[in-house]
């Protein structure tokens, strides 16, 4: 059986995981480095300027963040799709300026270092300020087939090495394809705390994941 080809006018941008690839393949017409480190964004933007190809970064955080975004992305040539920090959503900053948008661009700050001066007494004051207490919940991915999958969020997903998840949080040897686009499953957060249930599956991922599929429990 042949399958048709399909095709689109639209501009399609591929996940880095696998966009740069795509850049050199012309497979894409840009790709989104997102919280990528500096070493992997110059590989992407190399591999960009090679396919004559653009690309965007997303850096999420407040005016530190957006002016070394401002600084990373003015190095790369092909860095001129509409990048992502959404610094302004924030009530407050640390930092004394903020960095003004006009046309939908930011200027590079030129000051010393980034270009923009803590405010030390907000730092001061939101470095002390309480955390707020998180309930207790558990992330779950149910699928069609039947394959149900339930795991504790750790409190430090960039440094965390409980139950065996990954520095982003993510538990690599999970069954399924995970919580993404156009798959057989609904991801959501379940946090019937109290309820039997509840408390039963709370009490199975105390050491990691839990699944069960197709009648049949399993746990890593």
């Amino acid at each position: 059986m042949t399958v048709p080809s399909r095709k689109t006018s639209l501009p399609l941008l591929a996940s880095v995981k696998y966009g740069p690839e795509y850049l050199v393949e012309k497979a894409a017409d840009g790709c989104v480095l997102s919280r990528g480190a500096v070493p992997e964004a110059i590989r992407v933007a190399s591999l960009a300027e090679a396919a004559n190809t653009p690309f965007m970064l997303q850096h999420v955080g407040g005016n530190l963040t957006l002016a070394f975004l401002a600084h990373e992305a003015s190095v790369f040539r092909m860095a001129t799709v509409d990048h992502v920090n959404c610094c302004h959503i924030w009530k407050d900053d640390v930092t004394v300026e903020r960095l003004p948008v006009f046309g939908g661009r930011v200027r590079v700050p030129e000051g010393p270092g980034l270009g923009v001066a803590l405010d030390r007494d907000k730092l001061t004051h939101y470095a002390a300020a309480p955390r707020p207490k998180r309930d207790r919940f558990l992330a779950r991915m149910r699928y069609r087939n039947g394959l149900s999958v339930y795991m504790r969020f750790p409190e430090d997903p960039y440094q965390t090495s409980f139950a065996g998840y990954g520095k982003d949080g993510v538990d690599r040897q999970l069954p399924g394809t995970g919580p993404m686009y156009r798959k057989p499953v609904v991801t959501d957060f379940w946090d019937e705390t109290g309820s039997p249930e509840f408390e039963r599956i709370w009490a199975l991922t105390a050491s990691g994941a839990y699944w069960t599929e197709g009648g049949a429990p399993s746990s890593r």
